[in-house]
């Protein structure tokens, strides 16, 4: 799947978006948002130094000030703002991110879909990950259904890629 959205990320490159592909595996583990959020800036940053040219990367965390909690949208602002352009953001491994942290990090992409546009907040985030976020939050709930009222609400579709079979891999 990292493979598949790297390519994927190439390709909408070439017609002209800032796409980036990171991936929030070093936050594995942190449940509170003062811990995983820095974590994850800094994964933003680094990814788009090795993905993108200097001019659409992400800004450097340690110059970016916020208060703990909306410092991923406030980041995801100023970014978009800098480079003006289409922001489609491809977050990897979404699905290590757990506990307070992950429901931060939902509340925040959430906060910020009114106001996605060119030059406001990426267009298009995809949390790409092993396990549909649904599925934790229900199993979290001890089966009880997804309100709309929450931060798990934000997904349009869920695609799921099956495992191959012995002639796609032959």
């Amino acid at each position: 799947k990292t493979t598949a959205m790297l390519a994927f990320a190439e390709k909408l490159r070439a017609r002209g978006y800032v796409a980036l592909h990171a991936s929030l595996e070093r936050s594995f583990g942190m449940t509170e948002v003062a811990e995983a959020e820095p974590t994850w800036l800094w994964a933003l940053h680094m990814a788009g130094t090795e993905q993108l040219p200097p001019a659409d990367c992400p800004p450097d965390p340690s110059l970016f000030q916020g208060a703990t909690g909306t410092r991923l949208s406030a980041y995801l602002a100023a970014w978009c703002a800098h480079v003006r352009r289409p922001v489609v953001l491809l977050l990897d491994e979404t699905d290590t991110v757990t506990g307070h942290a992950l429901v931060n990090l939902l509340r925040q992409l959430r906060a910020g879909f009114n106001h996605r546009g060119p030059g406001k907040f990426p267009v298009t985030i995809a949390l790409i990950g092993m396990r549909d976020l649904r599925d934790y939050l229900t199993a979290a709930k001890d089966g009880t259904p997804v309100s709309n009222k929450s931060p798990f609400n934000i997904k349009k579709d869920s695609l799921t890629l099956q495992n191959f079979t012995f002639a796609e891999i032959a």
